[in-house]
């Protein structure tokens, strides 16, 4: 077994006409950098959707608190915590999509966490909105 033979075998490259080219092991057609580039997006949506979602916690835990709750403020407190179940669906979904390795799979999983955390932050925007016209 010469030194280049031992070297393909210990670094993870396939000799392939005279090492042109690096195929790693293990992840098929697909690279590892391709890979980490397909999961930037659901790393956005997990990190900001648990972020969203404690805000939505807090949120309703504030309102819940306050005794004279108006009809538009327990409306509001309805809606974030239906956007709070949103988050937390789409921040599961973004976690699978980190650890799946299949780059369809990622991809399906990954526009559905989007779509659902596009969901969530439309719900806040009517919320808000509900909120300030109760106030004026």
């Amino acid at each position: 077994m010469n030194i280049i033979t031992r070297m393909c075998r210990y670094s993870g490259v396939a000799k392939v006409d005279r090492l042109k080219f690096r195929i790693p092991i293990g992840t098929g057609d697909i690279a590892p950098e391709a890979i980490a580039k397909d999961r930037d997006i659901a790393s956005h949506i997990f990190t900001t959707s648990s972020v969203m979602l404690g805000l939505c916690l807090t949120i309703v835990s504030i309102m819940r608190g306050q005794q004279n709750a108006a009809m538009f403020e327990t409306i509001v407190d309805d809606i974030i915590a239906v956007d709070a179940l949103i988050f937390l669906t789409s921040c599961f979904l973004s976690y699978t999509a980190l650890r799946i390795r299949h780059k369809r799979r990622i991809h399906q999983i990954e526009a559905f966490a989007d779509w659902l955390f596009l969901l969530g932050l439309t719900g806040m925007g009517i919320a808000c909105s509900l909120f300030v016209w109760s106030i004026f």
